[in-house]
């Protein structure tokens, strides 16, 4: 019996809300049936108010890129997706530049992200398939100068800020639908971020910042949607979905906490 042939697959993904949307373009290589390598190139659109100077800001450009490898554990009755991804400082980073506040489009740091994802067969119900999973994000710290206004000090100020890790978990269900090829799945998911540890100071001594801050967050959501294969010689797949908002707590410290959104997500992969 022959080896499968490594196969290439690309496809182009859009998370759209009222203040970020993110374009994405994933591209993998799969060695075998069970391990697989890939990368994510992001594009991102944000438009938020400014931290410091509470202003209405806007910028655009180029996301933090990231790669990935997956082993697929197959058995009768389940499947197991092992997943690692490193992601890279590829985005701009700064929060300040030239002296005035602007939108960061990357973290600027190095990140890793362990997961686990299964699907189970129901053993009664042959269309249903029950799904879950969840990952741990190690966050590095950002490290870069630049020159900004803070406290009503303007100087170059060194910056060394580190996100809080993030915990996540979904379970869930898939119903393979009476249509041929057309597939539907709905879950409750939830996640936890840690708080931010934040450090700054200025060359002149006049500010300086080492602090934990108080804005962890927690948030529970619906994230639905419909997946159509379009046939399996052309394998290729076109999926689009949602994410409501179902809870979200703040730390007691976060006192401008925003309202979250509905996101959606529309997706199509090829495999070629």
């Amino acid at each position: 019996m022959e080896a499968p042939k490594p196969t290439v697959a690309v496809g182009i993904g859009v998370q759209y809300s009222t203040h970020v949307k993110v374009y994405k373009i994933p591209l993998s290589y799969s060695f075998t049936r069970n391990l697989k390598v890939g990368v994510t190139v992001p594009y991102v659109q944000k438009s938020l108010k400014g931290r410091f100077n509470n202003e209405d800001l806007e910028d655009s450009g180029m996301g933090d890129i990231s790669t990935n490898a997956k082993y697929l554990l197959k058995r009768e009755t389940f499947r197991l997706v092992s997943t690692l991804f490193i992601k890279f400082p590829t985005g701009n980073r700064k929060q300040f530049e030239d002296g005035k506040e602007r939108l960061a489009l990357g973290s600027g740091s190095y990140d890793g992200t362990l997961s686990e994802s299964i699907i189970i067969k129901s053993k009664k119900f042959k269309r249903i398939r029950y799904m879950g999973g969840f990952s741990y994000r190690f966050n590095g710290a950002s490290n870069y100068d630049e020159r900004a206004t803070i406290d009503n000090v303007s100087d170059s100020f060194h910056f060394e800020n580190k996100n809080g890790n993030v915990i996540t978990g979904y379970g869930g269900l898939m119903w393979f639908t009476p249509i041929n090829r057309f597939m539907a799945y709905g879950s409750i998911a939830g996640m936890r971020i840690l708080s931010t540890q934040e450090k700054y100071s200025d060359i002149g001594g006049t500010v300086s910042v080492d602090q934990t801050l108080d804005d962890s967050l927690t948030t529970f959501d619906f994230i639905g949607g419909v997946t159509y294969i379009f046939s399996k010689k052309i394998k290729s797949a076109c999926r689009v979905g949602l994410a409501i908002p179902i809870a979200t707590t703040y730390d007691p410290g976060v006192t401008d906490g925003q309202t979250r959104e509905v996101l959606f997500d529309f997706g199509i992969d090829y495999v070629f």
